[in-house]
């Protein structure tokens, strides 16, 4: 019974943590997100770093994606594994002893076991309560003056193949709606990325 209530006092802790992590990180909750969804299944430090380069292909990130999975890992929302499941920090890894030129021998480190990522189940959890819908339309509500912008570049990048920034731009920066205060597309395209409704795609 004891092992069970820590149990829960870890999950309840990093709940929390990764809770606060996209509070603070609100411009990157889709990243996060996408990382962890990376990692529902062991991945690779590689792995994670080719799906991070994904994503910073679109999104210009002042952080690593090695800064975005320490975070992720201090919050509890992923962990770092080795191959067979260990828990990375506490692999030890044994020194081996290697022989100099001089026919010496001498201690050195041994080679650390590959690391892996895994979404832990406040990761996890994460991922399951996400609602875009909930906060589309909370961000539609509160933008309610910008609904007809919103729904022009819905609209243009529902159809076949996308549209390009230049072809939005095209069709939103003139709109007399986004003169005062002065907005651009790229703010609404922010807004609605940031919240799950439109995506980049590759058309090249």
């Amino acid at each position: 019974m004891l092992s069970e209530w820590l149990r829960g006092l870890c999950l309840s802790a990093a709940a929390e943590r990764t809770a606060e992590l996209f509070a603070q990180m609100k411009p990157y909750r889709l990243v996060l997100l996408e990382l962890i969804r990376a990692c529902e299944q062991p991945q690779t430090t590689e792995a994670m770093m080719e799906r991070f380069a994904q994503l910073h292909a679109n999104f210009k990130s002042t952080y690593s994606g090695a800064n975005l999975l320490s975070m992720l890992e201090a919050a509890g929302t992923i962990d770092c594994i080795t191959e067979d499941g260990t828990a990375y920090a506490e692999v030890e890894v044994e020194p081996v002893v290697k022989t100099d030129e001089n026919g010496i021998e001498y201690l050195a480190p041994g080679e650390a076991p590959a690391m892996m990522w895994v979404a832990a189940e406040a990761g996890r959890a994460m991922v399951e309560a996400n609602d875009p819908q909930s906060r589309i339309d909370a961000l539609f509500a509160k933008e309610s003056q910008y609904l007809p912008v919103f729904k022009r570049i819905l609209r243009l990048a529902n159809q076949e193949g996308g549209v390009s920034v230049a072809q939005l731009s095209g069709a939103v920066d003139d709109d007399p709606l986004v003169q005062e205060p002065r907005y651009f597309v790229q703010h609404f395209l922010k807004n609605l990325e940031r919240h799950e409704a439109v995506a980049w795609c590759d058309n090249s």
